[in-house]
């Protein structure tokens, strides 16, 4: 009686609403070459040793979002049943084509604990500019509304890539968790009331959305693949049911688009005569080719992934990279400034006592080298003081080593020239403070009146009297 409730409360049909459109008259070497990826990448040597002809089906295809809410703009589909079934028109009937004759892929079973059956399995060759591959796809499930089969299912999607003409075997890239377990809708899903726990419920998205046909599927997950740039490798797409052929899933891959990482960085602003700018993106890639400009003028033609920037002006690099068959570009920019003069941080002022009345003191104004140089970036700096900022500046009137004020308080310009010839200036206020004046005491009498009467005692002093400390 609980099966049935269970079936009953789960048997949501679809509503009429808008599907992603599939279109599976699409080649194979279309599919996989044009749909999948974008940007720095080639797919070569495309094949498929098994897929839903088998079952005089076409199980797969590219899709577009359309006017759904699908997740993806665009990328390809891969089933164990009919892929136009999965989206177009709305079907409310479950989703369960291909006959057990349909077999699976060699590669795949080796990762499960059971038989597979009507695998979707296509291959390729690929090589990328860069250190890296990724995909996006979600898994959806015909599954995931059947108690019987969500908790025993093995349907699943495999993402095998080794390097190409390698006896090494292949790695599985689609698995989550610490445990890498294999990305089946069996290994996605919530509680299900009376037959399993959840498991790895943060990937589930929700049953029956709406844009395809399926009754679930999971969120986006993300596979990547590190590897040499440049170099060949050999990648297989696995889609099958596991178990027995009943009830059908597929996989939807985002075309995806695979760029380089190519960043000049920050502005720069730095007191120097010239900064060194560094684009390379990847050390592996020796075809690429740099173009360097200033303010939108070729400044430097196939050069390489460094330029040396001795003024001030927007800097931009495009970055050619040949693979086999293809080019790409790159390019970024970056604002540099170069000036002889930075900033530090503010000097105290120099505060001294005078000594007799007159506010004129003798400043040792090198007591304040110290300071001066830690309010300043790291360098090794000749320092000078001066009477004046102008005097600063030009290097004139150097003040020796003291200097006797003439006003209270006076103005002095500190000068710091780095060996790279970087400037820096800042005023130090010269204080002379006056001496305090002593307060009027009134006097403190006592009585010598001990046993040995010498006009000397012990004097009991109380705090209430709040004498200064240097009485």
């Amino acid at each position: 009686m609980q099966k049935v409730l269970l079936l009953l409360l789960f048997n949501i049909f679809l509503v009429n609403a808008q599907n992603v459109l599939i279109d599976t008259t699409i080649s194979l070497n279309e599919l996989l070459e044009v749909h999948l990826f974008e940007g720095c990448i080639e797919v070569s040597k495309v094949s498929s040793f098994i897929n839903g002809s088998q079952s005089g089906l076409s199980s797969f295809g590219t899709f577009t979002k359309s006017d759904s809410a699908f997740p993806f703009e665009n990328g390809i589909i891969l089933s164990t049943g009919d892929a136009n079934y999965a989206g177009n028109s709305v079907v409310n009937q479950n989703l369960n084509q291909g006959t057990s004759d349909w077999g699976s892929d060699p590669d795949l079973d080796p990762y499960l604990s059971t038989n597979s059956f009507n695998a979707t399995s296509v291959e390729f060759d690929i090589v990328s500019a860069t250190n890296f591959i990724e995909f996006q796809y979600i898994l959806a499930s015909e599954e995931y509304l059947q108690v019987d089969y969500i908790c025993n299912n093995e349907d699943v999607f495999a993402l095998l890539i080794k390097e190409a003409n390698s006896s090494q075997p292949y790695t599985n890239i689609a698995t989550i968790g610490a445990d890498n377990v294999l990305f089946s809708p069996g290994n996605i899903h919530p509680q299900i009331f009376g037959f399993c726990e959840s498991e790895n419920e943060s990937y589930f998205d929700d049953y029956s959305i709406g844009d395809t046909n399926f009754d679930g599927r999971t969120v986006t997950n993300t596979s990547v693949a590190e590897v040499i740039p440049n170099t060949l490798y050999h990648v297989k797409l696995i889609i099958a049911d596991g178990f027995d052929e009943n009830f059908d899933s597929a996989v939807f891959l985002k075309t995806t688009t695979i760029e380089p990482y190519l960043d000049l960085g920050e502005d720069i602003i730095k007191c120097s005569n010239s900064v060194n700018l560094n684009a390379n993106f990847q050390d592996e890639i020796s075809s690429a080719i740099y173009d360097w400009y200033l303010n939108d003028e070729l400044i430097s033609a196939n050069s390489g992934a460094e330029y040396i920037a001795t003024e001030s002006g927007n800097y931009s690099v495009k970055v050619e990279v040949s693979l086999n068959n293809i080019e790409c570009e790159l390019q970024d920019s970056i604002n540099v400034t170069l000036t002889t003069e930075q900033s530090i941080g503010a000097i105290s002022d120099f505060v001294v006592c005078e000594s007799n009345g007159d506010e004129i003191e003798v400043f040792d104004l090198t007591i304040k080298n110290a300071e001066v140089i830690a309010a300043a970036p790291i360098a090794d700096y000749t320092l000078s003081y001066h009477y004046s900022l102008e005097d600063a500046i030009a290097n004139e009137n150097t003040i020796t080593t003291s200097i006797e004020n003439n006003t209270n308080p006076q103005i002095v310009y500190v000068r710091l020239e780095s060996e790279s010839d970087c400037l820096a200036y800042s005023p130090i206020n010269l204080v002379v403070n006056s001496k305090p004046a002593l307060p009027e005491l009134n006097p403190f009498i006592v009585c010598d009146n001990d046993s040995d009467r010498n006009e000397f005692t012990l004097l009991d002093i109380p705090i209430e009297m709040n004498l200064p400390f240097w009485i």
